[in-house]
């Protein structure tokens, strides 16, 4: 790992607004913007153009919100772009390493319910472009300004390890607890284990290259090859 001192690139204005807009993005959105859609639309939404408006608020809060923040981060990549693309490198061989351990393990015990993989497997029939985009381009940026900007970095430059617990069980949970809520099954949660491989590799990718850009290329490559098997 990087043992340079941690230099946070986002102003406290920006984690504010982070900070202000994460418990929007993960728990407020999921919960209101199906009924407030169905409200509108006199319907049950379609699962696709909900998933776009979703991701569709989060990137526009993002972009606009951390502008500065995404600058800046990009002109540290393009100074030490060697560097990031080590880091990312690194990042990737994390990530193949943990996912080849998770896979032996739930080999042995049996593996755990998928259903936020199952969902996306289901929308993207019939949807694979739209689901590119939406997947490729936006979730990364959304997702990583969030759980690698907002919540490791508030806590990097304090405790590096609990950085890196909080991180990457934020970013896991965030991607079943709905499951577990909507079913009342919370064998569910059991879920964010397959999520801690690429979630360490992000975190890691960011922790070392001190951009935020490195999980986001990192993020855009994971979701771009999953779609491609699911495409396949």
């Amino acid at each position: 790992m990087n043992k340079e001192p941690w230099n946070d690139m986002m102003t406290r204005g920006e984690r504010v607004l982070g900070w202000i807009y994460l418990p929007i993005h993960v728990i407020l959105l999921p919960l209101l913007l199906g009924v407030l859609l169905y409200a509108i639309l006199g319907r049950e939404p379609d699962s696709m153009k909900m998933n776009l408006l979703y991701f569709g608020i989060g990137f526009a809060a993002m972009v606009l919100g951390m502008w500065k923040f995404l600058k800046l981060s990009y002109r540290r990549m393009t100074e030490n772009f060697r560097g990031v693309l080590l880091a990312l490198v690194l990042a990737y061989v994390i990530t193949m390493v943990l996912s080849l351990i998770y896979g032996a393990v739930t080999k042995l015990l049996g593996t755990p319910p998928s259903p936020n993989q199952d969902m996306v497997e289901d929308i993207a029939v019939g949807n694979m472009n739209q689901m590119f985009a939406m997947a490729v381009l936006m979730v990364p940026i959304v997702e990583e300004c969030l759980f690698r900007g907002v919540i490791f970095g508030s806590i990097r430059g304090k405790n590096r390890i609990l950085a890196y617990v909080i991180s990457v069980l934020a970013f896991s949970l965030y991607h079943v607890w709905q499951y577990a809520v909507a079913y009342q099954d919370w064998t569910m949660l059991l879920g964010m284990l397959q999520y801690f491989p690429i979630s360490i590799a992000l975190t890691y990718a960011y922790d070392r290259s001190g951009t935020i850009w490195a999980p986001i290329f990192l993020h855009m490559l994971n979701n771009a090859l999953s779609l491609s098997l699911t495409r396949g």
